[in-house]
């Protein structure tokens, strides 16, 4: 512990920075970018949606993205506002900050947890997506809390501790299925480093009772059983079909934003519904057959999760936050880059330390996630829940290599130097959608 972050000034800065983090994005939610007047796309889908299952109109549509945030939606409809929901995410996001810090000091120690919690109270992806109704939000939340748990007591675990961890995941899961593959890279590390399964038996209770639940809900609501939901087949031939424009039999119509800020436009109309998953994942596989260097290119999704595409809904809102948002991405991604490269190539010495576990594997689902499926800048966000910490970590690595004689208290100066600049700049586009110019 160096005296830049000694325990008196600790207390203050922590305190100053959750505050701040609470003003901004109450200030985002509730006045500069208020989630009620952005209702279009995924949006629209999840609102009419909920209206549609609160008027007992309820289609296997309603199933075919996750659930979860369909459910947020009733719930604010059956208390009478969408405020609720606002609310809601607002805690979320704050919460999401503060279980930043609290995993990344768990992991890497107080000054990197410092640091991080400071990095992360002026995140604009996690600041903006706390203004839109998108599962992004909440997901991120449960990301957050699921890695925090998984950090907080070393393995073996309890039954009882087991089970709530399979249960936070799947709540994240309702939400967003991008965590997925953690899950068995998850369990392969702590059988190779421990021997032993056993101490997961309650993290696949919870996991297969959610699932159970689910399926038996669809099979009581659409007389299907369905496990999840049925939007995989659909993002798989997306990424590996040549159509990048995809209509379904029911004249539902598809593009993701990644292909169309890259203009590819290919188009397709389907004789199936997109609700049939497995048709589409059949589809799928007989493009990789036809052009089995699709797996190659597929490899091109992965810098995409850091540059040369935008943050999506920023793109569909008014020009200040698109200009923030673009401005923050191109900052992140210019400072980010070297020390995630770095930060990754360490881990990659010592596979049986526990940061393998909480940073490098999540990192490697999620590259293999867009691999497999496809990619785009708003897949990643959740995932600097760890990446954040990541990068923090890789910078000090790397002043530590290039300035050895620099020491741990002026490393973490110059990073809190950095880290202030990017608040300035952060700020500053705040203060421009306040003004509406920017």
């Amino acid at each position: 512990m160096t005296h830049f972050f000694n325990q008196n000034n600790r207390k203050i800065v922590i305190g100053v920075l959750i505050l701040t983090a609470i003003l901004i994005r109450y200030a985002y939610i509730f006045n500069w970018h208020m989630p009620e007047q952005f209702i279009f796309s995924d949006i629209k889908a999840y609102h009419d949606r909920a209206q549609e299952m609160l008027q007992g109109h309820i289609t296997k549509q309603d199933f075919f993205q996750p659930i979860g945030m369909t459910f947020f939606f009733i719930s604010a409809f059956h208390f009478g506002s969408l405020e609720i929901l606002s609310w809601i995410q607002l805690l979320a996001s704050i919460l999401t900050v503060i279980l930043i810090w609290k995993f990344s000091e768990n992991v890497f120690g107080r000054t990197i947890g410092m640091l991080t919690l400071f990095l992360a109270t002026f995140h604009y992806p996690f600041i903006f997506n706390s203004g839109v109704y998108l599962s992004e939000c909440l997901f991120t939340f449960f990301v957050a809390l699921f890695m925090y748990l998984l950090s907080l007591k070393p393995y073996p675990f309890s039954h009882l501790w087991s089970f709530l961890l399979g249960f936070v995941f799947m709540l994240g899961f309702l939400l967003k299925g991008n965590f997925v593959l953690f899950v068995p890279l998850m369990m392969g590390w702590f059988y190779w480093v421990h021997r032993q399964v056993k101490p997961l038996i309650g993290f696949a209770c919870a996991v297969g009772l959610v699932l159970v639940i689910h399926g038996v809900l669809t099979y009581n609501l659409i007389g299907r059983f369905q496990l999840s939901a049925s939007n995989g087949g659909l993002n798989f031939i997306e990424g590996k079909c040549p159509a990048k424009i995809n209509k379904d039999i029911d004249g539902y119509f598809w593009q993701s934003p990644l292909f169309a800020q890259l203009g590819e436009s290919k188009r397709k109309v389907w004789d199936q519904s997109f609700t049939d998953s497995g048709y589409f994942m059949k589809q799928g596989i007989d493009c990789i057959l036809a052009d089995p260097v699709v797996l190659l290119e597929s490899i091109r999704y992965i810098p995409y999760l850091f540059i040369n595409n935008d943050l999506w809904t920023s793109l569909e809102t008014k020009v200040e936050h698109k200009l923030t948002s673009r401005n923050y991405t191109l900052l992140f991604g210019f400072l980010a880059l070297p020390a995630f490269i770095v930060g990754i190539l360490l881990l990659l010495k010592n596979p049986r330390d526990p940061k393998f576990l909480f940073i490098l594997l999540p990192v490697v689902s999620l590259c293999g996630l867009v691999w497999l499926f496809k990619g785009e800048m708003r897949f990643r966000v959740p995932f600097d829940v760890v990446i954040l910490p990541l990068v923090v970590w890789g910078w000090i690595k790397l002043l530590e290599f290039i300035y050895p004689s620099l020491g741990e208290e002026r490393r973490a100066k110059i990073i809190s130097g950095v880290l202030f600049i990017g608040m300035i700049l952060t700020l500053y586009g705040l203060a421009a959608i306040d003004r509406g110019s920017i």
